[in-house]
């Protein structure tokens, strides 16, 4: 009787904070509503990303469609990840600066942390909408929120940054209380647009199904002569209840003998972001291991890591990986993936779509599989997948899906 209690207590309590979260949800939209008025028929649009990691940014089409357009001016803020160690935010935080001024120049950057006085910088008096490719306030500081941005004249916006295969999406993305203070969210397809309208608490009314805009600007290239080439991605969960995929530390020594046991493949290792950093702080490697670890990959093959990684699914004849937003990523370049799953828990997290998308794969259950699909990969046996299919499936809209997100802003504010 006293457990009943405590769970009535605590359905209760959940209740009315959804209650509240709905109320403040509701008052943001109509705070949405306004602006929009305000910034009906305006002449120009200040327009900012606010980026965490260079690799989740779903907008580099988009900049090239505004850059042609007079109606935008557009910048990119580099937001510092508080959630992870002083260490980690230095280096994710330099090495994302470097890639967004390499790639679009300096003037069109701007810090949101000053690493010589350590203090947070606020840029939002100096946009109308903002894109945000994090849509977790609980990883940045409060002057990059979501929640911070609605109190502001501005109209967030966000892009998902992965296709949601697994029900963490719908469980803990979906349902975050910051997708219901954005003005729009622009999702993939019509299975994510279904699992939002079930757990948002505002059932989808803000969200528009546009087609994945992170890989518009992919073209994929038929490279002639060229050796062999297999990317091997290895995914940061080691430790997550909620999302378990990383089967790194089940064949992290496999890995090492790949290019011994092939060594007419270039092998390039691109481990997520946040692998090596979770392995350390969840008290799986030290540093030492990890560093020894480090040395020994790139003595044995190519290292990628950071910025954008579409050019090397163009180089790629193959994956081997166990990310979640790479599972429908590579499909665009029609060329057969192995997924790996040692212990099948994987297959109970997938959603409908993520069965679909999982389905063009072949599944390696361990070592002997991960081989036989290189040696497919060495005679030409690796299937070409089948486009029409996929166009229907998975590239939904593709290329276009930029141009629809232009086209939502442009016609909402009147700006033709």
């Amino acid at each position: 009787m006293k457990f009943n209690k405590i769970i009535k207590k605590v359905l209760l309590i959940d209740f009315f904070r959804k209650q509240k979260q709905l109320k403040i949800a509701n008052k943001t939209q109509k705070h949405h509503e306004n602006i929009i008025l305000k910034l009906q028929n305006s002449k120009k649009i200040r327009f900012a990303s606010y980026v965490v990691f260079d690799s989740t940014f779903g907008a580099k089409k988009l900049y090239e469609l505004m850059k042609n357009d007079d109606k935008f001016d557009a910048k990119i803020v580099i937001v510092p990840d508080t959630a992870r160690g002083e260490e980690n935010l230095k280096k994710c935080y330099n090495a994302t600066k470097e890639f967004f001024i390499k790639n679009y120049g300096k003037e069109m950057v701007l810090d949101g942390w000053d690493e010589k006085t350590g203090k947070f910088l606020d840029h939002s008096d100096k946009f109308d909408i903002i894109y945000f490719a994090n849509p977790y306030d609980a990883m940045v500081h409060e002057f990059h929120k979501i929640r911070y941005i609605c109190t502001k004249n501005i109209l967030p916006i966000y892009i998902n940054y992965a296709f949601s295969h697994f029900k963490y999406g719908e469980q803990y993305i979906f349902s975050l209380p910051e997708m219901s203070l954005c003005w729009r969210i622009f999702l993939a397809n019509e299975f994510e647009f279904k699992d939002f309208k079930k757990v948002a608490l505002l059932k989808g009314k803000n969200a528009k199904v546009t087609g994945y805009a992170k890989m518009d600007s992919f073209i994929p290239k038929k490279i002639e002569n060229h050796k062999k080439t297999i990317l091997i991605a290895p995914h940061h969960t080691i430790k997550n209840n909620a999302l378990k995929l990383s089967n790194f530390l089940e064949y992290y020594d496999f890995i090492l003998t790949l290019p011994q046991k092939f060594p007419n493949v270039r092998f390039i290792f691109r481990p997520h972001p946040l692998l090596f950093t979770n392995l350390l702080n969840q008290g799986f490697w030290s540093k030492k291991q990890i560093d020894e670890y480090l040395e020994k990959i790139k003595s044995v093959m190519e290292f990628s890591s950071g910025g954008d990684y579409l050019d090397i699914f163009n180089e790629a004849d193959g994956i081997i990986h166990d990310c979640g937003s790479f599972i429908s990523e590579w499909l665009y370049s029609g060329k057969k993936g192995c997924f790996v799953s040692f212990d099948n828990l994987v297959f109970n997290q997938l959603n409908e779509y993520g069965k679909i998308a999982l389905d063009y794969y072949f599944i390696a259950k361990n070592t002997n599989d991960i081989i036989l699909y290189i040696n497919d990969i060495l005679s030409n046996n690796n299937e070409i997948l089948n486009f029409q299919n996929l166009k229907s499936e998975v590239m939904i809209n593709y290329p276009f899906a930029s141009q629809k997100i232009i086209n939502e802003i442009k016609t909402t504010l009147n700006l033709e």
